[in-house]
């Protein structure tokens, strides 16, 4: 940074992902692209999840397999079937919410 140049501190940029159903979603390209159109070469990425029923989960990517266990894993602990839960009144996919 030169003497007298202004030097960009921080960006917010709003990203919406839409879903429709519980899904494990892989938004890598879409910060990659949010950082790099932020013209900011070093600094942190904080990402805030906005709705109450998402969740960010870091782990890898080199085998698809691990998106499925991870499928399989979530319905094991949160089956579907609306029968199952107390609270069903906003949607009729309640185990999205949990």
């Amino acid at each position: 940074v030169q003497a007298g140049q202004q030097v960009e501190q921080w960006r917010q940029e709003i990203v919406a992902v839409s879903a429709g159903r519980r899904e494990i979603r892989d938004i890598t390209c879409v910060v990659d692209k949010a950082v790099a159109l932020s013209g900011i070469q070093t600094g942190l990425c904080h990402i805030f999840i906005q709705h109450t029923s998402a969740s960010l989960l870091l782990t890898e990517n080199a085998d698809p397999a691990v998106h499925q266990d991870l499928e399989n894993f979530m319905q094991r602990i949160i089956p579907e079937g609306r029968q199952r839960y107390m609270h069903h009144s906003e949607e009729p996919q309640i185990c999205r919410h949990i």
